[in-house]
């Protein structure tokens, strides 16, 4: 018995967001959140990545979004940056001490 309760509450709950939804539309009002990059902030992100001066890392954090937007809104032409001021002072040097490269102890880990 309650159960029949319970699924003819839910049935009304269904009923009145769907008309909700409809009149929501027909006042010209949609769904979701709103857009975190508008037309501006994308020429801006554009600007700021030809200029090179910027990791696509830092432009993402500028604008508060993260790297695959800009790279969406960047339109897929998206390179590395080149310029000399980006690239590491410090060499990247690998390291297998311990035993723990090839067959190491971990055991693929």
């Amino acid at each position: 018995m309650l159960a029949a309760i319970a699924e003819f509450e839910h049935d009304l709950i269904v009923e009145r967001t769907q008309d909700g939804l409809v009149a929501a539309r027909t006042r010209g009002r949609k769904g979701g959140p709103k857009f975190k990059m508008t037309p501006t902030r994308a020429r801006q992100t554009r600007a700021m990545y030809d200029a090179r001066q910027h990791t696509v890392q830092e432009i993402a954090d500028t604008f508060g979004v993260f790297r695959p937007t800009i790279y969406r809104h960047l339109g897929g032409t998206a390179t590395p940056p080149t310029s000399t001021a980006l690239k590491s002072e410090k060499p990247i040097v690998q390291c297998q001490s311990a035993g723990l490269g090839k067959g190491g102890s971990w055991g693929g880990l």
